[in-house]
């Protein structure tokens, strides 16, 4: 395995980044999925420079948030977006798990998922709107996120066998990347903690108690999961993440 080409396919494949041109073989793409948490890297340290641009030029909390809320897409391109789009249409659309399936490859989008997503893209200013006073946890969340996205789409049966995620998963050693995932996961944390006690912890825990339910979630609404609702996990752990950081500050400011 090349790192450097693996890298690159992982990027190509999770953001708009431009990347090298080469010919994408199987010893390549095997560990993609590992280098998932470097996208979160460049979306955090974007989201920080802009933090920090505002509070130089005093730039208004609501532009913080509006562009904060942009940066992510803009880098992704907003492919985990879509995988949350299709999952809200699939549950809403309370049919046998192959219907499911179906729904979450269909291109269009349907009105649950249009509603659902203009929520998410509200609540997640109205929280970017309250962090931007401390926002590091935001720019960590966007590492763990994709952290616990890779480790559970590693651990967790593919409900099709089948698609872009198993392509990336079959042919790995789940073992050492589990592993890997797992410690990235644990440096994310260490770091929350270390620099919000309370705000990390929040952050954590809601992030845990996602991971439960997102198991249990796949394995009954889809028999497993897929490109699609690893995208879902990750964009609600985002949310989560987003409010922990607020209980956290609101915390500081009561003590």
């Amino acid at each position: 395995m090349n790192p450097f080409k693996t890298a690159a396919i992982a990027f190509s494949t999770y953001s708009v980044i431009p990347m090298p041109r080469f010919e994408w073989s199987g010893e390549n793409m095997r560990y993609a999925l590992c280098f998932l948490p470097l996208v979160g890297i460049v979306i955090g340290a974007l989201l920080y420079a802009w933090s920090a641009l505002c509070n130089a030029l005093g730039f208004s909390r609501l532009l913080f948030a509006a562009v904060g809320v942009f940066l992510p897409i803009a880098v992704t391109g907003g492919i985990h977006m879509d995988g949350f789009c299709d999952v809200c249409d699939a549950l809403a659309s309370h049919k046998s798990k192959e219907q499911k399936l179906s729904i979450l490859k269909d291109s269009h989008i349907g009105a649950f998922a249009a509603i659902k997503c203009c929520v998410y893209f509200i609540l997640q200013l109205a929280l970017l709107y309250e962090c931007k006073a401390d926002c590091l946890l935001v720019c960590i969340g966007f590492v763990l996120s994709r952290a616990l996205s890779a480790l559970l789409a590693t651990l967790l049966p593919n409900a099709r066998g089948s698609g872009m995620l198993a392509d990336y998963t079959s042919g790995m050693n789940k073992a050492p990347a589990a592993a890997a995932m797992l410690i990235a996961a644990a440096l994310c944390s260490a770091g929350m903690v270390f620099i919000s006690p309370i705000g990390g912890v929040c952050c954590i825990v809601l992030c845990a108690a996602w991971c439960f339910i997102y198991k249990a979630q796949s394995s009954r609404q889809f028999g497993g999961v897929t490109g699609d609702t690893a995208g879902y996990f990750l964009q609600i752990c985002e949310i989560l993440v987003l409010v922990g950081t607020v209980i956290g500050n609101s915390a500081k400011g009561l003590t």
